[in-house]
């Protein structure tokens, strides 16, 4: 009965987070996932109406960005081997997640209300 109920109470703190432990390769898939969700929102943004109407989502985004990069400087710095295995495995989806959200960053901030959204990113 004892060894159920601290079996209960580690799984119980182990799930308060919400999350498994962060590894390098789940901040990498996050982080990818994040860039690929912001430019989705920024996609929707073509005048001051879809722009407003987007801030909210992207202030939620913002903040979750915002804890994903505290998240990243815990892990610290990947040894050479772990860095290169997640280079051979994410460069190109980084780099297509990138490139879309900078493409997206630089119409919005183009259209009428997209500098205002965009600094909804950033909290």
């Amino acid at each position: 009965m004892r060894t159920g109920l601290v079996l209960l109470c580690a799984l119980f703190l182990a799930g308060s987070t919400g999350r498994a432990a962060d590894t390098f390769e789940s901040v990498t898939e996050e982080m990818i996932k994040g860039m690929t969700d912001a430019a989705d929102l920024l996609t929707a943004i073509k005048d001051k109406q879809s722009a407003d109407a987007a801030k909210p989502k992207l202030k939620t985004l913002g903040k979750k960005l915002a804890d994903l990069k505290k998240r990243a400087e815990k892990l610290g710095k990947p040894t050479k081997e772990v860095e290169d295995k997640l280079k051979a495995k994410y460069e190109e989806k980084i780099k297509k997640a990138a490139d879309r959200l900078l493409q997206e960053t630089f119409r919005v901030a183009n259209v009428e209300g997209g500098k205002e959204a965009l600094k909804e990113l950033n909290p």
